[in-house]
Protein backbone atom coordinates (compact mmCIF):
# COMPACT_ATOMS: atom_id res chain seq x y z
CA UNK A 1 0.00 0.00 0.00
CA UNK A 2 0.91 3.64 0.17
CA UNK A 3 3.62 4.08 2.73
CA UNK A 4 6.46 6.33 3.66
CA UNK A 5 9.51 5.54 1.58
CA UNK A 6 11.22 4.15 4.70
CA UNK A 7 9.63 0.78 5.56
CA UNK A 8 10.54 -2.87 4.95
CA UNK A 9 14.28 -2.54 4.28
CA UNK A 10 15.50 -5.71 6.04
CA UNK A 11 13.64 -8.16 3.80
CA UNK A 12 15.48 -6.77 0.80
CA UNK A 13 19.03 -6.95 2.18
CA UNK A 14 19.57 -10.60 1.29
CA UNK A 15 18.38 -10.09 -2.30
CA UNK A 16 20.55 -6.99 -2.66
CA UNK A 17 23.69 -8.82 -1.58
CA UNK A 18 23.12 -11.63 -4.07
CA UNK A 19 23.01 -9.54 -7.22
CA UNK A 20 24.65 -6.17 -7.54
CA UNK A 21 24.92 -4.35 -10.83
CA UNK A 22 27.45 -1.52 -10.74
CA UNK A 23 25.13 0.64 -12.87
CA UNK A 24 22.64 0.46 -9.98
CA UNK A 25 25.08 2.32 -7.71
CA UNK A 26 24.89 6.10 -7.51
CA UNK A 27 27.41 8.38 -5.82
CA UNK A 28 26.02 10.90 -3.35
CA UNK A 29 27.13 13.69 -5.69
CA UNK A 30 24.99 12.23 -8.50
CA UNK A 31 21.62 12.45 -6.76
CA UNK A 32 19.04 14.07 -9.06
CA UNK A 33 16.32 16.46 -7.88
CA UNK A 34 13.61 13.99 -8.99
CA UNK A 35 15.14 11.00 -7.14
CA UNK A 36 13.18 9.50 -4.24
CA UNK A 37 15.50 8.66 -1.34
CA UNK A 38 14.25 5.71 0.71
CA UNK A 39 15.54 4.07 3.86
CA UNK A 40 14.96 3.56 7.54
CA UNK A 41 15.43 6.52 9.83
CA UNK A 42 14.77 9.15 7.19
CA UNK A 43 17.06 12.10 7.78
CA UNK A 44 15.99 15.70 7.36
CA UNK A 45 17.99 15.76 4.11
CA UNK A 46 16.01 12.81 2.78
CA UNK A 47 12.64 14.23 3.84
CA UNK A 48 13.51 17.66 2.43
CA UNK A 49 14.84 16.29 -0.88
CA UNK A 50 12.72 17.60 -3.79
CA UNK A 51 11.98 14.12 -5.16
CA UNK A 52 10.69 12.97 -1.77
CA UNK A 53 8.50 16.06 -1.46
CA UNK A 54 6.98 15.44 -4.91
CA UNK A 55 6.57 11.74 -4.12
CA UNK A 56 4.62 12.56 -0.92
CA UNK A 57 2.42 15.01 -2.86
CA UNK A 58 1.58 12.32 -5.44
CA UNK A 59 0.81 9.75 -2.74
CA UNK A 60 -1.37 12.25 -0.85
CA UNK A 61 -3.30 13.21 -3.97
CA UNK A 62 -4.20 9.56 -4.63
CA UNK A 63 -4.65 8.41 -1.03
CA UNK A 64 -8.47 8.56 -0.92
CA UNK A 65 -8.86 6.83 -4.28
CA UNK A 66 -6.36 4.17 -3.23
CA UNK A 67 -8.18 3.37 0.01
CA UNK A 68 -11.60 3.03 -1.63
CA UNK A 69 -10.79 0.93 -4.68
CA UNK A 70 -10.08 -2.64 -5.80
CA UNK A 71 -6.69 -4.33 -5.59
CA UNK A 72 -6.12 -4.14 -9.36
CA UNK A 73 -6.78 -0.39 -9.38
CA UNK A 74 -4.45 -0.01 -6.37
CA UNK A 75 -1.72 -1.71 -8.40
CA UNK A 76 -2.38 0.69 -11.30
CA UNK A 77 -2.20 3.71 -8.97
CA UNK A 78 1.11 2.50 -7.52
CA UNK A 79 2.52 1.90 -11.00
CA UNK A 80 1.42 5.36 -12.14
CA UNK A 81 3.31 6.99 -9.26
CA UNK A 82 6.48 5.03 -10.06
CA UNK A 83 6.13 5.89 -13.77
CA UNK A 84 5.67 9.57 -12.90
CA UNK A 85 8.94 9.52 -10.97
CA UNK A 86 10.71 7.79 -13.88
CA UNK A 87 9.26 10.28 -16.41
CA UNK A 88 10.90 13.09 -14.45
CA UNK A 89 14.23 11.22 -14.71
CA UNK A 90 13.93 10.16 -11.08
CA UNK A 91 15.00 6.94 -9.44
CA UNK A 92 14.16 5.20 -6.17
CA UNK A 93 17.44 5.06 -4.23
CA UNK A 94 18.36 3.52 -0.88
CA UNK A 95 21.56 3.97 1.12
CA UNK A 96 24.31 1.52 0.17
CA UNK A 97 27.61 2.80 1.65
CA UNK A 98 28.31 5.23 4.48
CA UNK A 99 31.22 7.33 5.67
CA UNK A 100 30.94 9.00 9.06
CA UNK A 101 27.17 8.61 9.13
CA UNK A 102 26.71 10.17 5.69
CA UNK A 103 25.54 8.18 2.68
CA UNK A 104 28.32 8.12 0.09
CA UNK A 105 26.79 5.59 -2.32
CA UNK A 106 23.11 4.91 -3.07
CA UNK A 107 21.62 1.81 -4.72
CA UNK A 108 18.82 2.04 -7.27
CA UNK A 109 15.78 -0.09 -6.46
CA UNK A 110 14.45 -2.29 -9.25
CA UNK A 111 10.88 -1.75 -10.47
CA UNK A 112 9.33 -4.41 -8.22
CA UNK A 113 10.88 -2.88 -5.09
CA UNK A 114 9.90 0.62 -6.20
CA UNK A 115 6.26 -0.52 -6.59
CA UNK A 116 6.38 -2.02 -3.09
CA UNK A 117 7.67 1.27 -1.68
CA UNK A 118 4.65 3.08 -3.05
Amino acid sequence: GFESPSDDENEEEEEDNQSQNVTDLVGADSIRPADVLVGQGQTYRMRAHQGNIEFRKMVSSMFDAYNTTSRSVKTNLSESIVCSIYRENGRFLKPHEFDGGEVTVWKRLDDAKAYRKV
